[in-house]
């Protein structure tokens, strides 16, 4: 009797581990298939999540160098989505010229939701760098070079 309860405990842990190391994988599955999604609103929503995270740490920037390395960060991240955004504006031209602006009114409304995202992240990035915060900062050479960079890459996003 003994040996049939242990057996049981046996097959029924290594069934809760068996199927939790398989739910993993599948999350994984799931992460990768988002990241792989080319459609319009997966890319601008990923350039939506890009610009939150360069207004978080524009936000946060205590040094010349944090907001050197914020916008770095955010060129780094465009630089490599900047083939699937042309990708989806050469496929939707009615996004062009939506993304990046003060409004997306006019965008279609399937895509305004991510658009808006975008664009309430870079009004955020623009506050905090124009803000008393970052001003000293301007006129750091790093700061100079990598505000070239991400205005050089929003110029070729379109």
């Amino acid at each position: 009797m003994k040996s049939r309860v242990l057996l049981s405990v046996v097959l029924v842990t290594t069934v809760c581990v068996a199927c939790s190391g398989s739910g993993a994988g599948k999350a994984e599955e799931r992460k990768d298939a988002v990241r792989k999604d080319t459609g319009p609103n997966a890319v601008l929503g990923r350039m939506a999540g890009i610009a939150e995270t360069m207004a978080t740490s524009m936000e946060k920037a205590e040094s010349a160098a944090a907001v050197a390395a914020a916008f770095d960060g955010y060129s780094d991240a465009m630089e490599k989505l900047i083939p699937e955004i042309k990708a989806v504006l050469e496929k939707h031209p009615a996004l062009k010229g939506k993304i990046g602006r003060a409004t997306s009114v006019e965008a279609p409304a399937e895509y305004k939701a991510n658009l808006d995202r975008y664009n309430a992240a870079m009004g955020r990035v623009f506050e905090a760098f124009m803000g008393q915060k970052a001003e000293p900062y301007h006129r750091d050479e790093a700061v100079q070079k990598a505000q070239q960079r991400v205005s050089a890459i929003v110029d070729g996003m379109e």
